[in-house]
């Protein structure tokens, strides 16, 4: 919904709120067009975002796969929950 209550409360800096891109159907919910994006080599797993998010957008589990040598964020597991237009 883009309320970037998320991004406030990361202790990390871990979370910034990005343009949703063109292309992409926009919830009618978040009429600021934004998304959270996790950075998840700043973040602490504190799960504060987690806890202060008022439609449950975070999904946590037990499972930690990170090992890599590219930057890992969420953009492309959140991009994929919006429909694309025309598709």
């Amino acid at each position: 919904m883009g309320c970037s209550l998320c991004a406030i409360e990361c202790p990390a800096d871990a979370i910034k709120m990005t343009p949703i891109p063109k292309g992409y159907e926009v919830p009618k919910k978040n009429p600021r067009r934004i998304y959270p994006v996790i950075d998840y080599f700043r973040c602490v797993y504190c799960y504060r975002c987690v806890s202060v998010c008022p439609v449950r957008a975070y999904v946590t589990t037990n499972e930690y796969r990170l090992a890599s040598t590219e930057k890992i964020t969420s953009s492309d597991l959140s991009l994929n929950t919006l429909k694309k237009i025309g598709g």
